[in-house]
């Protein structure tokens, strides 16, 4: 093993660790967008969230590839179901005020 294949493996781990913090920021804001959805019941929130999904689903499979990882099977249908829950949410509401 050579001085080049530590620097390269210690630029890859530096990269891989700016891509942690990332997927972080976009973990929050996933949890900002879901609590401004259920505060306001506004809409709006339900399609940042979803951008925020597709956005945070890239980040962890680009990361995942990075560290040579593979991700659980079932890492995803939880953000599905949550996402379904909120889209139900309006719906809900609607009915609680007409009620």
């Amino acid at each position: 093993m050579s001085s080049s294949y530590f620097a390269r493996t210690t630029d890859n781990l530096t990269y891989a660790l700016a891509k942690l913090s990332q997927l972080e920021v976009t973990l929050l804001n996933l949890r900002r967008n879901e609590k401004d959805f259920l505060l306001r019941k506004d809409e709006k929130y339900l399609a940042k969230f979803k951008d925020n999904a597709d956005k945070f689903r890239n980040q962890q499979n680009e990361l995942a590839f990075l560290c040579r990882i593979n991700l659980p099977k079932n890492s995803m249908p939880t953000s599905k179901r949550l996402l379904n829950w909120l889209m139900g949410t309006p719906f809900l509401a609607l009915t609680c005020h007409k009620g």
